[in-house]
């Protein structure tokens, strides 16, 4: 949970610069780690942080502005109760995330938008962390054990993110969406086993929305996004950690679809 009061101040009649203070609360629960070697069902834990996003928004023409925005890593208290899970006895912070978009007005009832953003999962060690490290552990080095400064985590690398998306507004009353998300793969094969935790391996999102205006003062948003399956397969870190390293495999998949309807009243 992200709480972003925002204060902005407009340069001129092209600029404007904003900035929100990141008020944070997570919340973590995990079941069925005795594979891991770990105490089973250790219930809920919590952490909170405070961070800080800046942003710059630009009109460049009377058909195209641009938007920035920059949010740096968020150090979060420690999930004491997941100390012999996460690296540094419980850390999992917040990575920093950079984002830049340009939107086109193409025509009177058409807008145009594309973003990239980048996403720096290799900054926080308990996401970063490559999962193989446990190996190290069971030879000896503490220092890579669950929970230690250089312990396993979940091998994510940098994501980068392209987005598309378009708006046509159709009549007065109705306005439509569509948009398109493409995302490089944070999840290498040499990391599934760790990853049955986390499965994050989709790389395309579609979506598909729009407005009803019911009135003058309020309106009705809905929006649909589907993420098609994706499946990470690799190694087993149980086979080599057991002797017998290639002897079977690991998969992870997943897919996803959400449905959302907003209210909306001016007032």
């Amino acid at each position: 949970l992200i709480v972003a009061p925002t204060v902005a101040y407009k340069l001129n009649d092209s600029q404007s610069v904003g900035v929100s203070p990141l008020l944070v609360y997570q919340k973590f629960k995990a079941e069925g780690l005795q594979q891991f070697g770990l105490t089973p069902n250790k219930g809920s834990d919590s952490s909170t942080g405070v961070g800080v996003r800046v942003g710059y928004f630009a009109k460049l023409t009377d058909q195209m502005s641009l938007g920035a925005s920059y949010s740096p890593k968020i150090n979060m208290s420690k999930l004491d109760k997941y100390a012999s899970l996460f690296v540094n006895q419980g850390d999992f912070d917040i990575p920093a995330n950079a984002s830049i978009g340009l939107a086109m007005q193409a025509t009177p009832t058409v807008k145009l938008a594309v973003d990239y953003q980048n996403i720096k999962y290799g900054s926080v060690p308990a996401i970063a962390n490559s999962s193989q490290n446990i190996l190290a552990c069971y030879g000896g080095d503490t220092t890579q054990c669950l929970g230690a400064s250089k312990g396993p985590g979940f091998g994510w690398s940098d994501v980068n993110v392209v987005k598309l998306g378009a708006e046509w507004a159709y009549s007065s009353v109705v306005t439509w969406r569509l948009g398109f998300n493409k995302s490089t793969n944070p999840v290498k094969a040499t990391d599934v086993t760790f990853n049955v935790l986390a499965p994050a391996v989709m790389t395309k999102h579609y979506t598909v929305g729009g407005t009803y205006k019911l009135d003058k003062d309020a309106e009705l948003t809905w929006a649909y996004m589907y993420a098609p399956k994706n499946t990470v397969s690799g190694d087993s870190l149980f086979a080599t950690m057991s002797g017998h390293p290639g002897a079977w495999q690991d998969t992870v998949r997943m897919s996803q679809q959400s449905l959302g309807v907003q209210y909306g009243w001016k007032f």
